[in-house]
């Protein structure tokens, strides 16, 4: 990610553009994989000398290789902290005091070394490895290679997620998607826990997703904000698409308006994001004490109507095949409970789907009353702590099943 100052865009009367550049210049693809040699040739290096060797070679005049620094920096794995140094740095301090008001030392010099001595090291070593933990004196363990022009593209990439974070509001559309689009979408939605409206737009094939932004959450808008740019790049994966956020630049909201035409190549593989662990092993559990169904991670994408669409995150298969999906709600997502209970309400054998409500969502003084009050809950809903457990689930299978 960039820094605000290494952002570049212009203002023009309420809206702001991004000033990208071409991914398959020469000249810029020239520069990238030189820096990209420079940072695969300095592990072992800490990152401040990287940072001095580019300040004093050919590149460093380039208005484009702080940025690209940036997020070639971004890409190293420091050697581990495991706290000795400051644990050293303690001990230093402490012999330097002692030495310091013993006064025996009648220059600079030689209150140095003897500093150096009660530490046991080498007066360059104190130097060099007094302030160790410091971003600048960090080693450089290894370093995650990439091609010049995916470098350019992630650059130009950066400068719309450095924006993002400065949100309001986002919204989404996107057309001539395939269902498993659909599905890689809402999935990514959900795993980085976006607070969203889905609505259908203008053509039958056509998707509106409405985002908040990190500047209408109350807290936790840096995380948030993070989530919101981190999610960008799943949008560049979409054939066909949309993108409007309002965004507050020095106490201003301006306009941010994108399209797929902007031509930038996402740096997400095209699969599913990485699945929490503890719904791996729920699945695991289940299928380990379950005979009738067996559980999977959810791979559909369902159109419940009312506008409203949903990824499961577990699907349930009995053996004949039917299938029972079920969606759980955690605190990130409790603003959509009541519009999905609305929903199911209208249609409630439409759709295979049960619901999960995490408690602290479900004693939610707004929420207990939804949940007390849907008949729907009662015969496709359950409770949970902290996840469901199969014992749970089974029971709600059975409830479900009966209907």
């Amino acid at each position: 990610m960039l820094t605000k100052d290494l952002l570049n865009y212009r203002n023009r009367k309420d809206r702001v553009s991004p000033v990208f550049i071409a991914a398959d210049d020469p000249v810029l693809g020239s520069l990238a994989e030189g820096l990209i040699e420079h940072f695969r040739c300095g592990i072992g290096s800490t990152l401040g000398d990287l940072d001095e060797e580019i300040g004093e070679g050919s590149w460093s005049d380039h208005f484009l290789t702080p940025a690209l620094k940036k997020l070639l920096a971004d890409r190293c794995e420091e050697a581990d902290d495991d706290g000795e140094i400051a644990a050293r740095r303690w001990l230093v301090l402490q012999g330097a005091e002692r030495l310091r008001q013993e006064g025996k030392q009648k220059t600079l010099q030689d209150y140095q070394e003897a500093v150096a001595a009660s530490a046991s090291l080498a007066l360059a070593e104190v130097k060099e490895r007094l302030y160790g933990d410091l971003a600048e004196f960090r080693i450089v363990k290894s370093f995650d290679p990439i091609t010049p022009s995916a470098l350019l593209h992630r650059y130009n990439c950066a400068q719309v997620q450095g924006l993002l974070l400065q949100a309001q509001s986002v919204e989404v559309r996107f057309k001539g998607a395939s269902i498993a689009d659909k599905r890689r979408f809402f999935r990514c939605l959900k795993f980085q826990r976006l607070l969203s409206t889905t609505s259908p737009g203008d053509t039958p094939d056509e998707v509106v997703c409405h985002l908040s932004g990190p500047l209408k959450i109350f807290q936790n808008t840096q995380s948030y904000g993070m989530r919101l740019a981190n999610f960008f790049p799943y949008i560049l994966q979409l054939p066909k698409w949309e993108l409007t956020a309002e965004i507050k630049l020095q106490q201003k909201t301006q306009s941010l308006v994108l399209n797929e035409k902007i031509g930038i190549a996402s740096h997400y593989k095209m699969f599913a994001p990485v699945v929490p662990q503890e719904l791996t092993a729920f699945t695991e559990a289940f299928n380990a004490k379950s005979q009738d169904y067996k559980a999977a991670l959810g791979e559909d994408f369902l159109n419940l109507g009312k506008q409203s669409y949903c990824c499961p995150d577990v699907t349930f298969t009995a053996p004949g095949g039917r299938k029972v999906h079920l969606e759980i709600f955690h605190r990130w997502h409790a603003g959509q409970l009541a519009g999905r209970l609305e929903v199911l309400k209208a249609s409630p054998s439409a759709v295979p789907l049960m619901i999960g409500v995490a408690q602290e969502v479900a004693s939610d003084k707004k929420v207990e009353p939804l949940l007390a009050a849907s008949s729907w809950f009662d015969h496709h809903g359950f409770v949970f702590k902290n996840l469901p457990t199969p014992k749970a689930v089974q029971q709600a299978l059975l409830r479900h099943a009966a209907v």
